[in-house]
């Protein structure tokens, strides 16, 4: 799930990301992205630090206390490290500074192969996950 006020942000972050998922969901502003989470239950979400309405922050926090187990990653014109430091606070698992877009590929990568795959299926998958489910579901059977 992307969750920015801008729409090129948006379409700019899922072209980095179309290949890690099967389906990803967008939303302009953080109450739209709350009211269709529990529909949705990313995988992964992708949230701006500063918008309108709901700032980053509140969006990650309700995503945390709804769903502990969620993988946030906040993201935020400023790469000051204070505001690194609120990000991850608020319980994001990680915060990516927008100069560096690309570090966004590497998070999903590297933090989705270390963490289990013990979550129900969610709209949006990491490519490892999905041929895990794959190879989970044909031992099931």
């Amino acid at each position: 799930m992307i969750v920015d006020d801008n729409s090129e942000m948006r379409a700019l972050i899922r072209s980095l990301l179309r290949d890690l998922a099967e389906e990803i969901e967008d939303y302009g502003d953080g109450e739209s992205a709350l009211a269709n989470y529990d529909k949705n239950r990313p995988d992964w979400s992708v949230v701006d630090l500063e918008m309108p309405l709901m700032d980053g922050l509140a969006v990650t926090s309700w995503i945390k206390s709804h769903d502990p187990e969620a993988r946030v990653i906040v993201m935020s014109q400023s790469p000051n490290p204070q505001v690194r430091a609120v990000a991850l606070e608020s319980g994001a698992t990680a915060f990516v500074p927008k100069e560096n877009l690309l570090q966004l590929r590497n998070v999903i990568m590297s933090v989705g192969q270390r963490i289990p795959a013990q979550r129900e299926p969610h709209r949006v998958s990491s490519k490892d996950d999905r041929e895990q489910n794959h190879t989970n579901n044909n031992k099931m059977q």
